[in-house]
């Protein structure tokens, strides 16, 4: 798990780099710490989507370009959406946080996140 600074938030996130990490994600996860969440770390830039399918409570989803800035954003993804959300801009990471957790920490398009060593 790594800690990332947000604006004046510290979010603690379960790191994925695999694609079996990243498809288990926060599938069947019932509850989760409003400071916790999951990061997806991929090998290059693309245009990545994410299923909510088998979540179990909304979700933001911070799409990062390979900066840290965030390039696109989706907020309160109910859980079980039959399609997967989408990025309309190329990402190298993935951040899922608690729904409401982006207004909070006041995270928007442009906002750019210190990404420490995600190894």
């Amino acid at each position: 798990m790594k800690s990332l600074r947000i604006n004046d938030h510290v979010f603690h996130l379960h790191v994925a780099k695999t694609p079996d990490e990243m498809t288990a994600s926060l599938n069947n996860t019932r509850t989760m710490p409003s400071n916790q969440g999951m990061i997806f770390v991929f090998a290059q830039e693309g245009m990545y989507s994410v299923s909510t399918q088998g979540m179990h409570f909304p979700v933001d989803v911070l799409w990062l370009d390979n900066d840290g800035f965030v390039v696109d954003m989706q907020t309160d993804v109910r859980p079980g959406t039959p399609y997967s959300i989408h990025s309309r801009f190329l990402a190298h990471y993935i951040v899922i946080v608690h729904a409401g957790a982006a207004r909070s920490a006041r995270i928007e398009r442009g906002t750019y996140i210190f990404l420490p060593n995600l190894n």
